[in-house]
């Protein structure tokens, strides 16, 4: 299964988005699975294309940057990783008392859930446990809906009319996006095992509460939809897959139920089974964008977005080490 695993994020390294360093948070959670699944080797080479080459925390991406602190600090470039951290804390904006996503327009006074994983581990590792802990329960106090799912996002502070780069009607919506609330569930169980000696009782609170939540919304094949609770909306994948990454990796560490690592199990096999193209180890039907209030598509689907490939092998590589 390691050579399986191998093939998944190798598929991601290729994509032009990967190569080019064009979003570093795609890069970011792909560098996560290397690591994550023992391709030290494989990490370093990557990781050494852009390490201590150029500042790493740009303002039109602040959040998404700063998730790749966790790569260059496993593949051994500790001073790095520090200097990349200082250059978050410098950049930084809270808005009501979390991260702000980024300092550019039109991004600027909205809370996202992304931001959540791209952070909270790296801030946990690098020892910033106000900064892991506290977003982490501002996100969920901030984005969590009455149904106990998350929202992808929310305007904490009020954007002019005239400052507008587009409609009010036109944004991205605030619905329970199925990766934005993989994201959320991801984050919070690898900043609780990054902190193992500094746990928070309210964040895996909150963490139960979301679980609980997602496992009522998943459906009768095992999957997760683009939005959660809107089963008429196409099943989609990189939220399966962060979603049974969590749950799997909870229940490891003792946080979940074995009912979580079951429902994990069966989103994994229906995803291998009818969501994943063998020839190529991609996995399908990945949406390529959050949804757009009132512009509803069909979701843009695509193949071997990194997301779905880094979360489908972090979670084979958990599901081998058991068996």
């Amino acid at each position: 299964m390691q050579g399986l695993t191998y093939l998944i994020i190798e598929q991601a390294l290729k994509r032009k988005d990967i190569k080019d360093d064009i979003e570093t948070w795609k890069q970011g959670t792909v560098l996560n699975a290397l690591h994550f699944c023992g391709y030290t080797e494989r990490l370093r080479e990557v990781v050494a294309d852009f390490a201590g080459k150029k500042p790493l925390i740009m303002p039109g991406a602040i959040a998404d940057d700063v998730s790749r602190i966790r790569a260059l600090y496993h593949s051994g470039f500790e001073d790095v990783a520090r200097q990349t951290l200082d250059e978050f804390k410098t950049q930084r904006i809270e808005i009501s008392g979390v991260t702000q996503h980024a300092n550019a327009r039109p991004t600027e006074n909205w809370v996202w859930i992304d931001s959540a994983y791209m952070v909270c581990p790296s801030m946990a590792l690098m020892g910033e446990y106000d900064i892991a802990f506290g977003d982490l329960l501002g996100f969920y106090d901030i984005l969590v809906s009455e149904n106990g799912l998350m929202r992808h996002l929310k305007q904490e502070m009020g954007v002019r009319d005239d400052e507008r780069l587009v409609g009010p009607t036109d944004w991205i919506d605030g619905t329970a996006w199925g990766r934005g609330n993989g994201w959320f569930v991801a984050a919070t169980v690898d900043t609780l095992a990054y902190a193992q000696s500094e746990q928070n009782s309210k964040v895996e609170k909150n963490f139960l509460n979301v679980c609980e939540s997602l496992l009522n919304f998943q459906d009768d094949q095992g999957i997760w939809h683009a939005i959660i609770d809107d089963l008429d909306t196409p099943p989609e994948m990189s939220g399966t897959t962060a979603i049974a990454y969590a749950f799997l990796r909870a229940s490891r560490m003792g946080i979940l139920a074995s009912k979580y690592e079951e429902a994990a199990r069966r989103a994994i096999a229906e995803v291998l089974t009818n969501y994943f193209d063998w020839i190529n180890y991609q996995v399908k039907n990945q949406q390529t964008g959050p949804m757009i209030a009132n512009l509803f598509t069909p979701a843009h689907m695509e193949s071997g977005c990194s997301y779905g490939q880094a979360f489908l092998a972090m979670s084979l590589q958990l599901i081998t080490e058991r068996t």
